[in-house]
């Protein structure tokens, strides 16, 4: 059998993001396998990108590691999708990741910021420039929810990979014709938050990670994996 490319679409979800790579790190095909994280969020794809680095070293150091924060980059060879999106990642391949406010004070010359008014004599609201009027403008109520950005998202990528097995990791969202597994438990979003510091810990050697190892060692990805060397 050829090689394998499994890419991860939205590697920094932080519920799914640790127990995935450390399911990967403890699978041993006999052919060549390459991972690719993918995250449109920076931060959270350098955390799991470290973390993914840090197992593969201990445990199985002959599979390389990629992060992308391009999905088109991403992407590219992909023979089998782990779909782990979140929220945040779907906004910004869709593009809702940056306002109208911020895009206007990266663009303003400095002056810009030193001509107002008087504050004691309200600017009428026909006289307020379009710049103002935006940001006093009140967030649009039908904007799309969790679910639909996600599969709004996801639809498009399987338009692109056609072919490929996928594996739909995410939290209440089915995908039609697409296998869906409630896997790994749900966090709390308290907990979520101490996520990165965890990872961190982990990455620093601060901490074993003989708690990580066993959630990947019998997982229902790492038995769809071992499936998939079957069906080729």
């Amino acid at each position: 059998m050829s090689g394998r490319v499994i890419t991860i679409l939205g590697a920094g979800n932080m519920r799914t993001g640790p127990a995935v790579v450390s399911t990967l790190s403890q699978w041993y095909p006999d052919f060549p396998v390459t991972v690719h994280l993918f995250d449109a969020n920076p931060e959270r794809l350098e955390l799991i990108r470290l973390l993914a680095e840090q197992l593969m070293d201990a445990w199985n150091s002959e599979v390389p590691v990629f992060g992308f924060q391009d999905w088109d980059s991403a992407c590219e060879g992909t023979t089998d999708l782990i779909v782990t999106l979140h929220e945040d990642c779907a906004r910004r391949m869709s593009g809702g990741g940056r306002s109208v406010a911020l895009e206007y004070f990266e663009k303003a010359e400095p002056m810009d910021f030193y001509l107002g008014g008087d504050r004691n004599k309200p600017t009428p609201v026909d006289q307020l420039s379009e710049q103002t009027k935006r940001l006093l403008i009140a967030p649009d109520s039908g904007e799309v929810s969790r679910e639909g950005i996600l599969r709004e998202v996801v639809s498009n990528v399987l338009r692109e990979l056609d072919g490929v097995r996928v594996l739909n990791l995410m939290r209440g969202v089915e995908l039609m014709g697409v296998e869906g597994v409630a896997w790994p438990d749900p966090v709390g979003e308290g907990a979520l938050t101490m996520v990165p510091h965890q990872i961190l810990r982990w990455v620093r050697g601060d901490e074993e990670m003989d708690e990580l190892r066993r959630a990947g060692s019998d997982s229902p990805l790492l038995r769809w994996l071992v499936e998939s060397e079957r069906v080729g």
